[in-house]
């Protein structure tokens, strides 16, 4: 499965209400308020993710100044399923390697089938 270009990536209403604003966000107009961007922390990224026919990823690409690339080697995969009693999350994590030395952890949310990085 691959991600088609253009598509929409997943949404996630999850993250806590603490965010963060980076300087070169900022834009002061003397007259008016400030325009500031905030992201929630810790929030998921979405992402889009090749996979092979095992279901593993094999190349990540990452929006905006944020670098992908190819999986070197999976180091580590394991599972998250909880709150099932109120909204279920169920996820499938990957520690990955990058072509470039890069350490990513991503998971697959196996509820709505996304992929997602922190």
């Amino acid at each position: 499965m691959v991600a088609s270009p253009g598509a929409t990536p997943c949404s996630s209403g999850l993250g806590p209400l603490i965010f963060e604003a980076k300087s070169d966000q900022i834009k002061m107009n003397p007259k008016s308020k400030p325009n500031i961007r905030l992201r929630p922390l810790g929030s998921p990224y979405p992402i889009h993710v090749r996979i092979n026919l095992k279901g593993q990823p094999t190349k990540i690409g990452l929006q905006g100044r944020r670098r992908g690339g190819n999986v070197a080697s999976i180091q580590e995969i394991w599972r998250i399923d909880d709150e099932w009693w109120r909204n279920s999350i169920s996820r499938l994590y990957y520690q990955v390697v990058l072509e470039n030395g890069k350490i990513m952890t991503l998971y697959r949310d196996l509820t709505d089938g996304c992929w997602y990085t922190h």
